[in-house]
């Protein structure tokens, strides 16, 4: 596993452990209905990517991650191809901006050095 991959990992962790400190709200939903809701939410998702809260679909996740369960990602391929296609396209305009791309890379590096930091810590 590269550092990116790790870095990723960790981020999931720690969303997973947040909704475990608050509680697990959703603990008592149905499955059918935590499934149902997280579709909808990818579709809106899809549709309103740079005004979408991330909160309850990240709860939903976190709850099926709990129990063992994946989202049914097959059931949202065409959002998520859509959320891919937009997230392209975000990417080039970052690459022909050379002041975002850099503003880019050095945040995306300080996230990445903080993690290093942090995991070398841990195990020291």
């Amino acid at each position: 596993m590269d550092i990116v991959e790790a870095w990723a990992e960790n981020e999931r962790m720690e969303r997973l452990q947040d909704y475990l400190k608050r509680g697990r709200k959703l603990a008592d939903a149905p499955l059918e209905e935590l499934r149902t809701r997280w579709m909808a939410l990818i579709r809106e998702e899809a549709e309103n990517t740079d005004a979408f809260d991330h909160g309850e679909e990240q709860d939903i996740r976190s709850e099926m991650a709990v129990r063992k369960v994946e989202p049914p990602f097959d059931l949202v391929r065409d959002a998520l191809d859509a959320m891919k296609a937009k997230a392209k396209e975000r990417w080039a305009k970052v690459q022909h901006d050379p002041s975002r791309a850099l503003q880019f890379e050095l945040e995306l590096r300080r996230k990445l050095a903080r993690f290093e930091a942090d995991s070398r810590r841990r195990t020291s």
